[in-house]
């Protein structure tokens, strides 16, 4: 008697290995095999007993440490904007002031000229 059902899709795994490093969404993984996301995910439950983000994650990470080893040699070499970037994103630092508070005397209602004044009485003092 024939099998019935659809015929198996070969999912060739050095090429599903190869491609996670792209860190791919289920859909173009599934897209590039020529099959379902449902086919995607169980061909790599089956074979790695782990869901296919799992999967994915873990074989992109040289992909990913290799993009952040690259940002941060660009921000050193001089590249102001990424530097600017990296330390909004990785340092959590950001260019909006909340509270302008020096000597714990809070300066937001002064006039720039106030301010002028001001700091240039903290320079006299440094001296």
């Amino acid at each position: 008697m024939a099998k019935m059902g659809r015929p198996k899709i070969a999912i060739d795994l050095d090429q599903l290995e190869s491609m996670m490093k792209l860190s791919p969404s289920i859909q173009e993984t599934a897209d590039f095999f020529r099959c379902s996301h449902d086919v995607i995910e169980r061909f790599v439950k089956e074979k790695f007993q782990e869901t296919f983000a799992s999967f994915r994650d873990k074989r992109a990470v040289h992909t990913r440490m290799s993009i952040k080893r690259k940002m941060i040699e660009k921000a050193l070499s001089g590249d102001n904007t990424m530097l600017i970037w990296l330390s909004k994103n990785m340092l959590g630092m950001s260019d909006k002031v909340e509270n302008l508070n020096l000597n714990h005397n809070t300066y937001a209602d002064k006039s720039t000229d106030e301010l002028r004044a001001r700091l240039k009485e903290l320079e006299k003092g440094d001296k």
